[in-house]
């Protein structure tokens, strides 16, 4: 089975809902689920990426922030894919650049984020549920153990 293209455009909207706490992308979602609904409905099954995106923008959500440290870029690799190895649901993972116009571009999208630093020059994550976030990790082995439980929390 393909995906159908509204229900790609509903999960992209539905992350950028969550990223940029954006009323737009949320009402403009929600006019994309009235559209489908009745369909939906009568055939859920056969709208099965459709229901993954409705699921996404109804259910508790998770925002991953790498902020960038001034250093090695080896280790940002490592912490990125530590992430993704990791079943998460519903999460979205936002890399917060150290300095420089990406900066400013990402904390202008995503204001959350303005002010989490990195610590020490070090690349610096912080996990984030609904926009509150834990202590910030600068450990590998630490942020294995926070993937860990939020993926846990996240099954049951």
């Amino acid at each position: 089975a393909v995906p159908s293209g509204n229900a790609m455009a509903a999960l992209a909207l539905a992350r950028l809902s969550r990223v940029t706490s954006g009323t737009v992308w949320e009402k403009q979602l929600e006019t994309l689920f009235q559209s489908v609904s009745q369909e939906i409905s009568l055939n859920p099954s056969g709208h099965a990426q459709m229901l993954v995106a409705f699921d996404f923008a109804l259910g508790p959500g998770s925002e991953i922030v790498l902020t960038a440290g001034e250093g090695d870029a080896h280790k940002v690799q490592d912490i990125a894919d530590s992430i993704y190895q990791h079943f998460i649901p519903n999460k979205v993972l936002l890399w917060h650049p150290a300095s420089g116009d990406d900066k400013e571009a990402v904390e202008s999208l995503a204001p959350f984020v303005k002010n989490q630093l990195s610590f020490n020059g070090q690349p610096t994550v912080y996990v984030c549920e609904n926009r509150t976030c834990q202590l910030p990790v600068t450990e590998l082995s630490k942020l294995e153990a926070v993937l860990k439980d939020l993926a846990g929390r996240k099954k049951n």
